[in-house]
């Protein structure tokens, strides 16, 4: 009896000093942003990628005058910032849409952040891994053919471990998939990382959709105009198809701090829910679904709504979309926020969009400044909630959230902050 009342006490000990080391260490570790990698049709450098976002641009273009607008990458000709030997290495490895294009696209990203973020081989040695797309490579997957190797690039990890190889990463590394919503995801991993005992980690998604059956350019889902695309505009007939992605650099506060990082911004906190409206359907998104997501990360983070000036939305341009977001955001967050989305410069790239534009989110904090948006050239829509629509360009302090859905149920939110020593 003795000894089982020692074993009883060890054990009630060991739980309360777990408890405590996580209340008093874990819970105050702060995260923060410090290298970010963006590769799209507007820019694939954090630089350029600003550069061309905060002035409402985009660059959309169409094979033959006629039909769908695309947001195209138009190759990995544009890498000179990166080191020769992993330029070279994408490009003639990844050139192609059936040799992993999307592969290229991620080893680009995160080359691109860690080169920003100034990480050591020794720290990449260290950090954790979190990479996503909507369902792997589709040049791979569609051009499969048979043997071992082949299929280990079909599997959805082949991305994160193509990344982690190139890279040096060591610790976890893990392929996060929720459709349009995967960007959001992948932070979800990385922030709980970090806000644990990881030091760093690399979060992102991308896709290389465009050509392939999967995102066919229908007149139904994707825009038919060849002016562009207009998230929450009158007479907007959905998105411009477009390819990339981004990833950014997770990083403890302290470590950043001793190391001279440069600070983009903070993470506050992140949120995924599941959410089917009582609707079978599954590309239908709802107004329940936005609202629970941004229900979750004000209970997370512990933030008072009005401290939120500005909502980068998921903004996709289609009618269902566009309205039940936009009813969601007034009705947790009034009529006042500033509001806007990013697609209308970027295009769609799927479930590399909200990595992208959070990416453009946190290099907004940085800078102060909302980009300015195509809407400025239209009415919103009568469907649409009365908000407080970004047009032109203007000045940002506060506190910031992204917000994205995926179909089959996912939405996701991420709240930022400029950083401050408080």
């Amino acid at each position: 009896k003795t000894l089982i009342g020692a074993l009883i006490i060890a054990i009630l000990i060991r739980s309360f000093l777990k408890t405590l080391y996580f209340d008093c260490f874990m819970q105050n570790r702060r995260v923060v942003i410090t290298g970010i990698g963006p590769f799209c049709s507007i820019g694939n450098t954090a630089e350029s990628f600003w550069k061309n976002l905060v002035g409402g641009k985009s660059n959309y273009s169409s094979s033959d005058g006629q039909h769908n607008l695309l947001s195209r990458l138009g190759g990995f000709d544009h890498l000179a910032e990166l080191p020769e030997d992993v330029a070279t290495h994408i490009k003639n490895n990844y050139s192609h849409a059936s040799a992993g294009r999307s592969f290229g696209i991620g080893l680009a990203c995160a080359s691109s952040a860690v080169l920003d973020a100034r990480l050591t081989s020794a720290q990449l040695e260290l950090a954790s891994l979190y990479l996503g797309s909507g369902a792997g490579d589709l040049g791979i997957l569609s051009s499969l053919s048979k043997g071992f190797r082949s299929s280990a690039l079909a599997q959805s990890n082949a991305l994160p471990g193509i990344v982690a190889r190139a890279l040096g990463v060591k610790g976890p590394s893990a392929f996060v998939s929720t459709a349009c919503a995967t960007g959001i995801a992948t932070c979800l991993e990385g922030f709980a990382a970090v806000k644990g005992s990881r030091d760093v980690s690399l979060v992102g998604a991308v896709e290389a959709p465009i050509g392939f059956g999967q995102y066919a350019n229908s007149n139904e889902e994707f825009s038919s105009s060849l002016e562009g695309m207009f998230p929450f505009g009158n007479g907007r007939d959905g998105p411009v198809l477009g390819e990339g992605g981004a990833v950014l650099v997770f990083e403890e506060l302290q470590h950043a701090l001793e190391r001279g990082a440069n600070i983009y911004c903070e993470v506050l906190d992140t949120s995924l829910v599941t959410e089917f409206a009582g609707v079978v359907n599954p590309i239908h998104l709802s107004q329940k679904g936005y609202e629970r997501a941004l229900q979750s990360v004000f209970m997370g983070s512990g933030v008072n709504t009005r401290r939120v000036t500005y909502v980068n939305a998921h903004g996709s341009a289609t009618l269902m979309n566009d309205s039940a977001e936009s009813h969601a955001i007034r009705k947790l967050l009034g009529g006042d926020v500033a509001v806007s989305s990013f697609k209308g410069s970027t295009g769609h790239l799927q479930a590399g969009s909200s990595a992208l534009e959070l990416a453009g989110c946190a290099l907004a904090l940085y800078h102060g400044k909302i980009p300015a948006t195509n809407l400025r050239d239209r009415q919103v829509g009568e469907d649409c909630a009365e908000l407080n629509y970004v047009r032109d360009s203007r000045v940002l302090s506060g506190v910031v959230v992204k917000l994205a859905a995926g179909f089959n149920g996912a939405y996701g939110a991420v709240m930022l902050t400029k950083y401050s020593s408080r």
